[in-house]
């Protein structure tokens, strides 16, 4: 147990560390549109949001009920943070029912390597369509595909 616990420390650290990168990338200078994909517990959406200029608008797009609910309770009323529980695949439509053509910066934490090749590229297509000529594209992924075979390496290192 012992073992989960130092995995789950080091992972946290490593969600802040990336939180921090990406709000230091200069994300939230000059955008009046930022859009984030899977914002799943917020992790991301508390730093970009805090540091975001008054006048951006950050749109958190989040499909999983569970997470869409977490993040209402953190996001509700804070002004230019606007909460959408839906499909990142519509995100081009979103953007236009806030009043935008394009995004300037999107943000993904969506798991593409685990996604059905069909979601990945509407999604993909979708993103392409709504960001900006200028527009940055940051896509990040935690993954548990090889979590398996560390717990088999743990078990069999216990037992020799």
């Amino acid at each position: 147990m012992a073992v989960f616990k130092r995995i789950h420390q080091h992972s946290r650290y490593y969600r802040s560390y990336c939180s921090q990168q990406q709000a230091s990338c200069g994300v939230h200078d000059k955008a009046h549109c930022i859009v984030e994909y899977g914002a799943g517990t917020g992790v991301f959406t508390r730093v970009v949001a805090a540091g975001k200029r008054r006048n951006t608008t950050y749109i958190v797009i989040e499909q999983n009920k569970r997470f869409y609910e977490i993040l209402l309770k953190q996001f509700y009323a804070m002004p230019g943070v606007v909460l959408i529980h839906g499909d990142a695949g519509n995100v081009y439509g979103f953007l236009r029912e806030q009043g935008f053509q394009h995004a300037d910066y999107i943000i993904s934490g969506l798991p593409f390597t685990s996604l059905p090749q069909q979601i990945s590229h509407k999604i993909l297509s979708q993103t392409q369509k709504a960001i900006r000529i200028e527009g940055v594209f940051t896509t990040f992924q935690y993954t548990l595909l090889r979590h398996s075979l560390y717990e088999y390496k743990i078990l069999w290192s216990q037992r020799v």
